[in-house]
């Protein structure tokens, strides 16, 4: 394991609280010895290179002042160059990375710098946070027609012809495909089309440089089909066919894994499994927080308390975010969470209890999993669901279904919270609730059954 520190005040501070806990338990030298084949380390992005570990924990350590403001001064990463220091250091982990940050890539504002690093870091702040979803939002699409050669444009003329949806230039930054199919009336790719001409044939570079893209994006998803203008002109008959073969399959692929996909999910649907037909989860009701602040008079804590009667379990860090106009801010910020803190002094005389970081009413049911309204303008993000909740809509699910594979199992959970999508932050929250229930179910070849 590693630490990358983006500076050496970082690096230091962290090195000496390291110290003074392995000066408090001596259990873990072990990790420490300099013999060792890759001991950990604490280094800074300027110092990292050559180094190699299984799981590398990036410190960001940039974070919004007292006012509430982000000084775009990320040090090394605003230099020129900078994004070639955040490449070194992302790529130090063989299998792992963890990142400690206190702020979010929605607090890094472009507009007000053209540092490369600073967009490399905020990119790569919303993959860590959001996952494949980030991806997407970094795909993108030449809004005018572009080609490389008459070659590229013949052969996208070709397949618009014979009715395919055809984008060029897709893709992020400097990995862009030629031209790439799209299901009809979605924004899926399900082919990448690559149209070499004589250049590649005779540029080594070129030819290990699309190799190496090919590799990525094939491990992220991408299907490749690889056309040689050579072949094209010689034996054009021949090479439409292929083309077009393989652009159907490409399509007719996509479409029997969106049926096995929506299979899946039938299988696990309440109206199809479940011994009691048109079960449904009780729906969440999120107080009105302006009006019930003016019922409460604006006192504070007659404002939690209303909140929590009706909404508990809930997040204190959700209630926050909705709550800092009681506190003069805009955005929960040290003196919000300062004062709010004082508050939770007197939480006891209103009956509410603090636990995990989640507001309880003592002597209230914890509710049975609660799920979003019909266009419901604001879904719960599942960190701000109590792992109990989860917990008793699992059991539920299980009582009606008798068994279930775990897949289905979750992706019916996401679901049911209107989660389109299944990322690790889903999948962790989900695995924490499902141990809450562990003493109830037995897990056999990833088939959960209620004992």
């Amino acid at each position: 394991m590693g630490v990358v520190a983006f500076s050496i005040s970082q690096q230091n501070l962290i090195d000496k609280l390291i110290s003074k806990r392995r000066q408090q338990d001596l259990s873990k030298e072990e990790f420490f010895k300099s013999d060792k084949a890759e001991p950990f380390f604490v280094k800074n992005l300027e110092t990292v290179q050559g180094d190699e570990r299984d799981t590398i924990i990036f410190s960001v350590a940039y974070a919004k002042d007292s006012q509430g403001r982000l000084l775009l001064n990320f040090g090394p990463i605003n230099r020129a160059g900078g994004e070639r220091r955040l490449n070194v250091a992302f790529t130090r982990a063989k299998y792992n990375v963890q990142i400690v940050s206190s702020m979010h890539h929605t607090d890094i504002d472009l507009s007000k710098t053209k540092s490369v690093g600073a967009r490399l870091l905020k990119e790569y702040l919303d993959f860590a946070e959001n996952g494949e979803i980030a991806l997407e939002r970094s795909v993108t699409i030449n809004p005018f027609e572009q080609y490389d050669s008459e070659f590229e444009m013949e052969v996208c003329d070709f397949l618009r012809e014979n009715g395919f949806i055809v984008d060029t230039q897709v893709g992020c930054s400097s990995y862009k495909i030629d031209l790439a199919i799209k299901v009809p009336d979605s924004s899926k790719y399900v082919l990448a089309i690559e149209c070499d001409g004589a250049t590649y044939h005779s540029s080594r570079n070129a030819r290990d440089r699309d190799r190496l893209r090919q590799e990525i994006l094939e491990r992220m998803g991408w299907k490749f089909y690889r056309i040689w203008s050579t072949d094209w002109f010689r034996n054009k008959r021949t090479e439409k066919e292929r083309l077009l073969t393989a652009a159907k399959e490409a399509i007719n692929n996509c479409d029997i894994k969106s049926n096995e996909n929506q299979k899946k999910s039938s299988d696990f649907s309440f109206e199809e499994v479940a011994t009691v037909k048109h079960f449904e989860f009780p729906k969440y009701i999120m107080a009105d927080d302006i009006k019930t602040a003016r019922k409460c008079g604006y006192d504070r804590l007659a404002v939690i308390r209303a909140i929590v009667e009706l909404e508990s379990p809930i997040s204190e860090e959700w209630l926050l975010k909705r709550l800092s106009f009681l506190f003069g801010r805009e955005k929960v910020t040290s003196v919000v969470r300062s004062e709010y803190y004082y508050l939770t002094r007197r939480f006891s005389v209103y009956n509410i209890v603090r636990k995990n970081g989640f507001l309880y009413l003592q002597g209230k049911d914890i509710p049975m999993l609660r799920v979003p309204m019909e266009n419901a303008l604001v879904i719960r993000d599942v960190k701000y669901i109590a792992p109990e909740e989860i917990a008793l809509g699992m059991k539920e699910i299980l009582k009606r279904n008798i068994s279930v594979a775990k897949g289905g199992f979750f992706r019916l959970v996401a679901q049911q919270l209107g989660f389109s999508r299944m990322g690790n932050g889903i999948q962790d929250c989900l695995e924490s609730a499902l141990r809450l229930i562990s003493k109830d179910i037995e897990i056999n070849d990833w088939i959960i059954t209620l004992k």
